[in-house]
């Protein structure tokens, strides 16, 4: 399946009517708000109908959502697709795929520190992002990993890995990068591509499940989620052995991982039976994951909170066709460790992601 299908099914694309947030904003550039710890939610908008993304900043204690908080601090748009980011020392690293950008901001007031662009050369439109020893690494679309220091702000170094690189993770001082080869018109990528930390150099690629998407780890074990061929493989999660080959785990299209247990969901586009679970990786023992007081209607993605043990759940609302419409503002299921629904937030157009601090 062409990547961009499945960016128009599952991520930003927008299939009937648009819409506007300019009625929920705030003044533009108003904002002298310094914001406590609490949930980053990355919203991407939509690709086709040209609807930026957004970033919503959930305070649990406080049970409020601030949507649009970054437009507030800057008084201009996040970007169009924003795809990942990451909280690291004192700053927010934010990647926006079509403006093509890495926005800098700064981690309690969000106000933009620097705008780097990525439009000249190789390393371009950035998928995923993860940081380590001082360094924020964003793997890109054209199938780099660049390296930004965090004291000048610069993109020092940049290394070819595999075709459509995503979310990565840093393990036992190796940089793991799944190469999904997403855009491909013959099919999609079984490879992944190992980068030493201290030489910045690709050591080796090894061979994984079919398209690869996203790293994570538990305990000692690395994991991998991948979406496979979305007809007859399926997407799963696995986890990698010593000898380099993977154990299948759960089927899945989103997980998050917290005390060594991975939950996730599985929620198949035009499947109406949506599955809710825990891995546990100490026991090697699957459970469902209770959503009681409501379940999300069209869940799109998972975070747990490191604080508390809080699961959010990001969701679309339904159409009037009968699915999930990526075009309008979705919201965010809160649920207490044992799966109990304790509140609900609105947030911005397509809510793919969370990240913590």
């Amino acid at each position: 399946m062409n990547k961009y299908l499945i960016l128009g099914l599952a991520a930003t694309a927008a299939l009937l009517s648009s819409c506007s947030e300019s009625n929920d904003e705030p003044n533009p550039g108003d904002s002298g708000v310094v914001y406590p710890s609490g949930v980053h939610v990355i919203c991407q908008g939509s690709h086709h109908l040209n609807i930026d993304g957004s970033h919503t900043f959930i305070d649990p204690v406080a049970g409020k959502a601030t949507q649009n908080a970054f437009k507030a601090a800057n008084g201009r748009s996040l970007g169009a697709t924003p795809q990942c980011a990451t909280a690291y020392g004192s700053k927010i690293y934010y990647g926006i795929y079509d403006s093509n950008v890495i926005e800098v901001m700064d981690r309690t007031s969000f106000k933009s520190l620097k705008q780097i662009s990525l439009a000249n050369g190789e390393g371009q439109q950035t998928r995923g992002v993860v940081a380590a020893e001082g360094k924020v690494y964003f793997s890109t679309a054209d199938g780099y990993v660049v390296r930004l220091d965090t004291l000048s702000l610069d993109i020092d170094a940049k290394v070819k890995v595999g075709p459509y690189p995503e979310i990565m993770t840093v393990w036992k001082g190796t940089l793991y990068v799944p190469n999904s080869d997403g855009m491909s018109q013959t099919g999609f990528g079984r490879t992944a591509s190992c980068i030493d930390l201290k030489t910045f150099t690709v050591t080796k690629t090894i061979d994984v499940p079919l398209n690869p998407v996203e790293f994570s780890q538990a305990g000692d074990d690395l994991l991998l989620r991948c979406s496979g061929d979305y007809y007859k493989e399926m997407g799963a999660i696995y986890r990698a052995n010593e000898d380099g080959t993977f154990d299948k785990l759960v089927e899945a299209t989103c997980m998050a991982v917290h005390n060594n247990n991975i939950y996730y969901i599985n929620s198949v586009y035009g499947n109406p039976v949506i599955t809710y679970g825990v891995y546990d990786n100490n026991t090697r023992l699957t459970s469902n994951m209770l959503v009681a007081g409501g379940e999300p209607e069209y869940p799109v993605s998972i975070g747990v909170n490191p604080k508390d043990g809080h699961i959010f759940i990001g969701s679309c609302y339904p159409s009037i066709y009968g699915y999930a419409d990526y075009t309008v503002p979705g919201y965010v299921c809160e649920y207490d460790p044992s799966g109990h629904r304790i509140n609900t937030y609105d947030a911005g157009v397509y809510p793919s992601a969370f990240f913590f601090n």
